[in-house]
């Protein structure tokens, strides 16, 4: 039972992050993409790619800037996926939250009656009122938010880098750079 236990957990750590032939994803030259390189004062800088080499990444921002810099310097790459509508989610909720908000305001409308009882109705209606308005602004505001769309974007993998670091005093060492997932 011991060693089946071991041999679990050795399987559970050794076992590749994606499985054999599957690729992993890739930005093309062409594709919209966000950049991370904090050395280059880039923190999710949207552009279209380029080239990307071994040793830079070159890309075009919005307003015709040329971005430029070493992939050892980037944190993280993503690539655009494409556009999608918001779907029903936001229009569910909207009208979720505009009710409630109506049903607070029309507690409150009648939980501040001092009347005698002569204008209970004047009253609930108010209260119903305040309630159908309620649910009306948050079926409205779900609506125009459910027919806005939004951008997917997944990480590209960015591949383990050597790099040569020369220090003052004239020694040479290697080091690698290598992509860290937060």
């Amino acid at each position: 039972m011991r060693y089946v236990l071991w041999s679990m957990m050795a399987m559970a750590v050794l076992c590749p992050s994606s499985a054999i032939g599957q690729e992993s994803p890739q930005a093309r030259p062409g594709d919209r993409i966000r950049i991370t390189a904090p050395p280059c004062g880039l923190q999710r800088q949207e552009a279209t790619l380029a080239s990307l080499d071994g040793e830079a990444l070159l890309a075009t921002a919005p307003p015709g800037a040329e971005i430029r810099c070493p992939v050892r310097s980037v944190t993280m790459l993503e690539a655009s996926t494409g556009t999608r509508r918001r779907g029903w989610k936001p229009v569910v909720l909207g009208l979720g939250i505009g009710t409630g908000l109506g049903f607070l305001t029309a507690g409150a409308i009648a939980g501040n009656d001092d009347s005698t009882g002569d204008d209970d109705v004047g009253v609930g209606l108010m209260a119903a009122g305040a309630l159908i308005g309620g649910a009306g602004i948050g079926l409205i505001a779900g609506v125009v938010v459910g027919l806005t769309h939004t951008e997917d974007w997944r990480e590209v993998e960015m591949p383990v880098q050597p790099f040569v670091v020369r220090s003052a005093d004239g020694r040479t060492g290697l080091g690698l750079s290598v992509p860290v997932r937060r």
